[in-house]
């Protein structure tokens, strides 16, 4: 899925979200009763709920329907999955050698010459070829972030600079740029757009 559509679905996500907290709604609705199965259920309370509730309450050992009256209302899963989109929108490809190399048996690529290279000794041009091929296989996509201009191309997939915002394409992104420049009187200068490579969801 596209960025841009999954920032308008968090969108109106989040404001059935508010619209839902107001109302005095506290069930969780009949459409889900067969809808998740049991480990999803228990990833969705374990997000939200301390470790120690989890384990007085025995979740394990309870059935769906226990386990969706824990989880009590819909609003409980609409955040949930509100939180889930946005980790996606910022889930992006790592270098770490059993990524790689499950990458390389799952499609049946070992007689690349990457798959016998170890990555430490990888340079860009290795790192490119291989994205190129997670690109080919549907396994990542190119999208484009905005920085403040200290963070280097060698930096960007650190959590501490994270980008503001993510694009589909460049032309986006500059866009946006030019329009954020305007409004907070600011150089373009101060910022940078570096491409990165976030993981394709299926």
């Amino acid at each position: 899925m596209r960025i841009k559509q999954l920032k308008l679905i968090i969108y109106f996500l989040k404001e059935l979200e508010t619209k839902s907290k107001d109302a005095s709604h506290q069930v969780v609705s009949s459409f889900f009763s067969n809808f998740f199965s049991k480990e999803e259920l228990i990833e969705l309370l374990e997000h939200s709920f301390f470790a120690q509730d989890l384990v007085e309450h025995q979740i394990e050992t309870l059935s769906n329907e226990q386990l969706l009256e824990l989880i009590g209302d819909d609003t409980f899963i609409l955040f949930f999955l509100i939180e889930k989109l946005e980790s996606e929108i910022t889930s992006f490809v790592k270098l770490n050698q059993e990524e790689v190399n499950h990458f390389f048996t799952s499609t049946s690529l070992e007689p690349h010459y990457l798959f016998s290279k170890p990555i430490s000794e990888w340079d860009s041009y290795d790192a490119s070829n291989y994205h190129s091929l997670l690109a080919r296989h549907g396994k990542s996509t190119c999208v484009y972030g905005i920085f403040t201009s200290d963070v280097t191309d060698q930096q960007k997939y650190e959590v501490t600079t994270k980008p503001t915002s993510l694009f589909d394409t460049q032309q986006e992104a500059e866009a946006y740029l030019e329009r954020i420049c305007q409004e907070r009187n600011a150089l373009k200068t101060d910022f940078v757009i570096h491409p990165l490579w976030r993981i394709a969801k299926n």
